[in-house]
This record gives structure tokens, sequence and C-alpha cells, in this order.
């Protein structure tokens, strides 16, 4: 479920960017950066709520 989510997540932001004129490059940087930040809250929160 958590993946599914994320993916929903990661498909609208690629959306916006698109609509907002960010090439394709920017977007993957953009991506890149979003699974940093996924990974920080994951480890914060000890991986509660999340599966593998």
């Amino acid at each position: 479920m958590a993946y599914r989510h994320v993916a929903e997540e990661e498909r609208r932001h690629i959306y916006e960017w698109k609509r907002d004129g960010y090439g394709m490059q920017k977007i993957g940087k953009l991506l890149i950066d979003m699974v940093v930040l996924f990974r920080e809250e994951i480890r914060r929160n000890g991986g509660v709520g999340i599966s593998s």
C-alpha cells in the first residue's frame, strides 16, 4: 500500500512539473531528491507503517 501511495504521489508531481514547463532532466533530479527525502522520513519514523 505504501508503495502505491508513493507511486501515485510521484506521478502527480511529474504531471505538475511538466505542466510548469520543467524538462525531463530537471524532473529526474526532483524525483531523486524526493527519494532522499522519503528515506530520511522513514529513518526518522523508524520505518513505522512502511512495507518493503
